[in-house]
């Protein structure tokens, strides 16, 4: 006698596509992983504050200087002053 461990078989069963698990993949993702607007990128990765007053926002040195730093991308004149 054998001991072996009978095979379960559901009918009409099948394992999921990868397109399927793609698809539920992205979904929770999207849940999850949200795109962060530029203007909020150093706030958000740059520091350490969970919280700012509207006063301390408007007077943040990592923010203006983030945006101090873009200003000078945007300027085409200060391509040769970066480089």
């Amino acid at each position: 006698m054998e001991d072996r461990v009978p095979e379960m078989q559901v009918q009409g069963s099948r394992m999921p596509t990868p397109r399927i698990l793609s698809r539920v993949w992205d979904f929770f993702k999207g849940q999850v992983i949200q795109p962060v607007p530029d203007d909020d990128a150093p706030c958000e990765f740059n520091c350490r504050v969970g919280q700012c007053s509207m006063h301390e926002w408007e007077t943040c040195e990592i923010r203006l200087q983030s945006l101090e730093r873009k200003a000078l991308l945007r300027n085409p004149a200060n391509q040769t002053a970066l480089d």
